[in-house]
């Protein structure tokens, strides 16, 4: 089954605390058909969550906590790839890929027009 991947500019990247006190982060962004879509991410998130925002842009992280710093400012801006599917309070992202992402996964091999398969080439090393 073929994701269906939409460009996603990340717009903001928040610090923020829900009512029992827990402490989230929210990445904010826009696809280019218009749609908001936000992410919570917490402290105890699984790693495959934490880390996709930091992989899918190329900026290396140190954990939840580069949320909380300074490097979240090289977030704000990037393009990503997402895939979302329909949640209880709007679109929920489902996976965070780079924008090269589509491309490589569509590329083919190159075709060869031999009928046959090509020899090696014969060489004079001993080995």
């Amino acid at each position: 089954m073929q994701a269906n991947y939409e460009k996603l500019t990340i717009r903001s990247v928040k610090l923020t605390q829900s009512k029992k006190g827990d402490n989230f982060i929210v990445v904010e962004g826009v696809t280019d058909a218009g749609v908001w879509v936000k992410e919570w991410i917490g402290k105890n998130a699984p790693a495959f969550v934490i880390d996709r925002w930091w992989k899918s842009v190329g900026i290396a992280h140190n954990g939840w906590e580069s949320y909380c710093t300074e490097l979240a400012f090289e977030l704000i801006g990037k393009e990503v790839l997402v895939e979302l599917k329909d949640g209880n309070y709007g679109k929920d992202v489902e996976e965070v890929r780079a924008l090269d992402y589509v491309a490589k996964t569509q590329e083919k091999p190159a075709k060869t027009d031999s009928p046959k398969p090509m020899k090696p080439v014969e060489d004079d090393l001993p080995f």
